[in-house]
Order: structure tokens, then sequence, then C-alpha cells
């Protein structure tokens, strides 16, 4: 007999971290209903992700003073290391 795959909810999967199900240092996600393992984010990742945040920080404060989004700050161009 062949396994058979389960799709684990939203709600599985909260109530697996609460049980500890999980280990402290362990990433997971769910994705489409499965428990996918993410490695722990490395420099190149981290840079994007901090380089997200400054834009994203940048427009927000722009957009809540009226200034435009693309008012030219060059500073915080991401860049993808190949």
């Amino acid at each position: 007999m062949k396994p058979q795959r389960r799709a684990i909810s939203v709600e599985d999967y909260h109530r697996m971290a609460e049980a500890g199900v999980f280990r402290a240092d362990e990433r997971v996600e769910l994705l489409d209903g499965e428990l996918i393992e993410v490695p722990p984010m490395g420099s190149p990742h981290g840079g994007g992700i901090t380089a997200i945040y400054r834009l994203t920080d940048r427009a927000t404060a722009r957009a809540r003073f009226g200034q435009s989004a693309a008012a030219g700050d060059r500073r915080c161009a991401f860049r993808a290391r190949t």
C-alpha cells in the first residue's frame, strides 16, 4: 500500500507549534498544506530583506508626509548576487 499525503491546515500547524512538535531552532513553513523545512537565512538573503525593509519604510514615511515614494532615493538599490 502506497503512503498517502495529508494536507495540514493552518490550525493543525499552530496546534503542532503550541504542542512543541517543532524544535525552537527549527525553521518550518506551511506552504499549500505541506510542511517545508527552510534553511537558515544567509547573508545574501538577509541583505535583500534589509534592503526591502528600508525601501518599504522610506516609502511608507513619504506616503505619511505626502511625498512621492519615487522621490529619487537611490541609496538603497537592491542588487541580486550571482
